[in-house]
């Protein structure tokens, strides 16, 4: 018997479905952490006693212990958790893989599985739907996750510039995101010479940033499909409730929430304001700026903003009778068109969720450790450079 068995392991094909078989078991659900889960909802000897699973599927009652071992969930490379309720697994498990079945394809791209999981857990931690972070994605990298922009330091699946990236990582101290994001205890908030908030990583007692750790921190966040979609899902929020105080009778579309993420919050808002008041205007205009210094007018034309994004504030018109083309400058009422017909950025209602699971369902079986790149500042400097 036991030949039988050795030689029907030795068939490549047998083998190769069995793997198969064993992966299809390894399955994902998303979570709501709060910073004192761990210790908060179940007892620490209960988490001491859980035995080493081989399996993200597998679960089994421990009659001798007298508590469940339940499924470890890979949610990302550094980040394990675990499900308490069993039924709520067996539900999620269920809904994911619906969910990779509904966005296997979108605009006739294949959209990558990791991608689908990471943005389902996210949705299931913040309720901000999946086919939102598809959209995004979708059009600032083309799904790719690990991705850098040709006209500006945008990088990631959601292109996200240095500032804003480290901004919102910054911003999830104290949040229920802070245990996936323990790089927010090295980034510094200040002011900068042009009096305007900033982030970055300082070494110590000195206004001098530490660049090298910066770029580690955002390589390692930006291009983790799953951290990086949690961070867009944060900011996405953020952005919402600001400008719902601003537009509070605008109901959040497709393109509001890519405007949101394209601009950013303060620019999205300038946009929609000159939609109304000044739709024929270039779109440009927005990023001018009057310096009180010199009582001199910036030309919003040669903004970092709009030179890096030339193919979206300019269109190209065709001459009919000689049959050249030449640029022009986009209006405020054309680029709003551009998103919505050209990038068919839709302007259906987006249905927010609450989360499906709660910090008394889950809790972090093995968080981030502390990031190690530099030492921990303990004072904020005044000003810095950018």
């Amino acid at each position: 018997m036991f030949k039988n068995i050795k030689a029907l392991f030795n068939n490549k094909a047998t083998r190769r479905t069995a793997f198969t078989l064993a992966g299809a078991k390894i399955l994902a659900a998303a979570f709501f952490v709060h910073s004192n889960i761990a210790t908060g909802n179940i007892p620490e000897n209960d988490i001491n006693n859980i035995d080493t699973i081989s399996s993200a599927a597998k679960y089994e009652t421990d009659l001798n212990k007298g508590h469940i071992i339940r499924p470890r969930i890979k949610a990302s490379p550094s980040i394990t958790l675990h499900i308490r309720n069993i039924d709520l697994y067996q539900n999620t498990k269920r809904k994911l893989e619906e969910t990779k079945i509904i966005y296997a394809n979108y605009k006739g791209k294949r959209v990558p599985e990791d991608f689908i999981e990471a943005a389902f857990y996210a949705e299931m931690i913040t309720g901000v739907p999946v086919e939102n972070k598809i959209m995004i994605a979708y059009h600032e990298s083309s799904l790719c996750k690990i991705n850098m922009s040709n006209t500006s330091r945008a990088k990631g699946c959601f292109h996200f510039v240095p500032q804003t990236a480290l901004g919102a990582i910054y911003q999830t101290k104290g949040t229920f995101l802070e245990d996936f994001f323990p790089e927010s205890s090295l980034i510094r908030q200040c002011i900068d010479d042009n009096e305007k908030i900033c982030y970055g990583v300082y070494f110590e007692n000195t206004l001098r940033r530490d660049r090298e750790t910066e770029n580690k921190i955002l390589d390692e966040i930006l291009n983790d499909p799953f951290r990086a979609a949690l961070l867009s899902d944060k900011l996405m929020l953020d952005d919402i409730n600001i400008y719902k105080s601003v537009f509070p009778n605008d109901k959040i579309t497709e393109k509001i929430t890519y405007m949101l993420h394209f601009h950013g919050r303060n620019d999205a808002i300038k946009f929609r304001k000159n939609l109304a008041k000044n739709p024929n205007e270039y779109a440009y205009e927005m990023h001018s700026e009057h310096n009180n210094t010199t009582n001199e007018k910036i030309d919003g034309r040669f903004s970092k903003k709009v030179q890096a994004n030339l193919s979206i504030y300019q269109k190209t018109v065709t001459n009919h009778q000689t049959g050249s083309t030449e640029k022009q400058w986009r209006t405020f009422v054309e680029m709003d068109k551009y998103f919505e017909l050209e990038r068919e950025v839709g302007n259906n209602q987006l249905i927010f969720l609450q989360p499906t699971l709660s910090s008394l369902n889950t809790y972090i079986i093995e968080k981030l450790e502390q990031p190690k790149h530099a030492a921990k500042n303990n004072t904020t400097p005044p000003t810095a450079q950018l």
